[in-house]
């Protein structure tokens, strides 16, 4: 899936960011944390309508048993 698949580099862009963030001397910074909270609900909603997108066309292309 196309959505899934623009994931990685944005994984890789959160690893590289927590990695720069670790090194920072002073520790975080509040609007760091505002950012990556907000970044990290647009994530979890993408991922979550990429998941609802899945089961429906599950749904549609898994074949139905008949009752006997």
């Amino acid at each position: 899936m196309r959505s899934n698949h623009e994931l990685l580099p944005i994984g890789k862009n959160i690893n590289q960011i927590a990695k720069s963030l670790n090194a920072m001397q002073g520790g975080f910074r509040n609007t760091d944390t505002k950012n990556l909270q907000v970044f990290a609900q647009a994530v979890r909603e993408h991922v979550e309508q990429a998941a609802r997108v899945v089961a429906t066309i599950r749904a549609l292309v898994t074949p139905h048993k008949e009752k006997t």
